[in-house]
């Protein structure tokens, strides 16, 4: 029996079908930036020390005693008098350097790149072309201010319409063929596409940032004390300070992973945890599994445009098969879902 003879199976709405197709058509070419922006922003650090050395790397061998964060705090001082400190990040490797960001006397922030073994300034650079600060602006809005804003929002949206239009128009192949490249790609990272876009969605509707350039709560900051032992028993991982002089430490515990140990501590101030916007940051980019996480999130998002991209061809394929047989209508086509795509 022909396929063409078969019973015929239950009607599906193809108004589905053309659904997911014009989504996928519409979404491709934003997806795809909001994608790529994302997965350079997740990995900027390990990039830049790979790319700039001389900024983010020093020779540790030989040296024991390194700076604190007080001392830390006094040598910037008495560096720069006249600039003010906005944020310190400490270093996560023994060969990393201490990056400090200031307002200069002309209002302009820069970096400071400082040895914390041998105690000087090894490089500086405008803060508004450090790579998180401009794919973070890219990946929120594709600086297009509050219209690109929109577009990043409604493309989030759209990934999720996109995935259930398509769960909805799925159904099994009867014939048994090998499923098409496009279903194998959704099968795999779909999971992955819906936490990144729902927490994205999420945290804007709640006015969240997930910018690591900003401290995530302005309510903790609490006035300046001496940051000698501000951690207790943690590591200092940031310190952002504000104009008015108030300041906030995020704290790491030794051995934690992703955003677990993590606490902030502002002076005197009991230790508090992290908020809602932090869990919704640590699962949109997959820190809270830590490097793993990062990675694996890395590779599942990068597959979004692929599979939208075999999609659009699948699609493109059965248009063309359904030209050559003038004897089945494009209906037809789709009812017996096409496998050859």
């Amino acid at each position: 029996m022909s396929r063409l003879q078969q019973p015929a199976t239950k009607a599906r709405p193809t108004w589905v079908f053309r659904l997911h197709v014009w989504l996928g058509a519409l979404l491709l070419i934003p997806v795809t930036l909001v994608a790529l922006s994302g997965v350079g922003l997740a990995f900027a650090r390990e990039f830049e020390r790979v790319l700039a050395p001389d900024l983010w790397t020093v020779s540790a061998l030989g040296e024991a005693q390194t700076l604190t964060p007080a001392e830390t705090l006094q040598f910037i001082h008495h560096a720069r008098p006249e600039d003010r400190l906005l944020r310190l990040e400490m270093p996560d490797r023994p060969q990393d350097t201490i990056v400090a960001t200031v307002r200069d006397s002309q209002g302009q922030a820069q970096e400071l790149f400082i040895d914390p073994y041998r105690q000087r300034i090894v490089g500086q650079r405008a803060a508004d072309t450090d790579p998180v600060y401009w794919l973070g602006q890219f990946h929120r809005s594709l600086s297009l201010g509050l219209p690109g804003r929109i577009l990043v929002v409604l493309s989030s949206l759209g990934v999720i319409l996109l995935f259930l239009s398509g769960r909805l128009w799925r159904r099994r192949r009867m014939d048994g063929r090998t499923v098409a490249l496009h279903p194998r790609l959704v099968a795999i990272a779909a999971g992955l596409w819906l936490i990144c876009a729902g927490t994205g969605v999420l945290a804007v509707f709640a006015g969240d940032s997930f910018n690591p350039l900003q401290p995530p709560s302005q309510a903790l900051f609490q006035p300046t004390q001496d940051l000698t032992g501000i951690c207790d028993a943690q590591q200092v991982d940031l310190i952002w300070w504000r104009a008015d002089g108030t300041a906030l430490a995020r704290c790491v515990a030794p051995g934690s992973v992703g955003p677990f140990g993590r606490s902030y501590r502002s002076g005197p101030r009991e230790s508090a945890g992290l908020s809602a916007g932090d869990w919704l940051a640590a699962l949109h980019t997959g820190a809270i599994f830590g490097i793993g996480g990062r990675v694996l999130w890395f590779w599942g998002v990068l597959l979004l445009p692929f599979a939208m991209l075999a999609g659009l061809l699948a699609s493109r394929g059965r248009a063309r098969r359904a030209a050559r047989k003038p004897d089945m209508t494009r209906h037809q086509m789709i009812e017996l879902g096409d496998t050859k795509a």
